[in-house]
């Protein structure tokens, strides 16, 4: 067993891309569990390990260990002076359980989805993509629970911040501007 992350990250880089999960999932989730035991739960090191695993374990389509893994960043303190880094991770984490739970339980879906939005506006996100990709997904668990109100206000904001990044002929603007059922100016 690697005692320092020099070893560590020698032995995920022998493992290969992301695209060798069945070599490299181990070996990510066995690093994540020594930077807890090393570093402790909310260190950076530790919820960057978590991170890569949760994102490998995503991309490769093995759900619960993706979601084991955002579970263990998402309770991780993200108050008014919250580094950066920290919070882009607690906001990819739930972003990426909201995901997974709009189809079961869009209501929890919604939770995850609203603090994902409030983390990424407190650290001043981008408006586009970040900000725009956070709104649609508060407007897509909000319209499967029938809160039509507030989803066109939220594809509103959407479609301004779109429109401000992308110019008003971009056809993501056309279709945001299709769903509100608003003409081109």
């Amino acid at each position: 067993m690697p005692d320092t992350t020099t070893e560590w990250t020698e032995r995920i880089l022998q493992a290969g891309n992301t695209g060798n999960a069945e070599k490299l999932m181990p070996i990510l989730l066995a690093y994540a569990l020594w930077c807890e035991s090393e570093f402790g739960n909310h260190a950076r090191e530790t919820l960057e390990a978590w991170q890569a695993y949760g994102e490998a374990a995503d991309e490769h389509y093995d759900w619960p260990a993706a979601i084991a893994a955002w579970r263990k960043l998402v309770d991780v303190p993200t108050g008014d002076n919250v580094d950066p880094k920290i919070g882009w991770i607690v906001a990819q984490a739930l972003r990426g359980l909201g995901a997974r739970k709009l189809s079961e339980s869009p209501a929890d879906a919604l939770a995850y989805f609203r603090r994902d939005l409030e983390l990424r506006e407190k650290l001043n996100a981008e408006p586009f993509p970040d900000l725009t990709t956070s709104l649609d997904a508060v407007a897509t668990a909000l319209s499967q629970l029938g809160n039509d109100a507030e989803v066109r206000e939220l594809r509103k904001r959407q479609l301004a911040l779109t429109e401000a990044a992308l110019g008003p002929d971009h056809p993501v603007v056309a279709t945001l501007r299709q769903r509100l059922n608003i003409k081109d100016s």
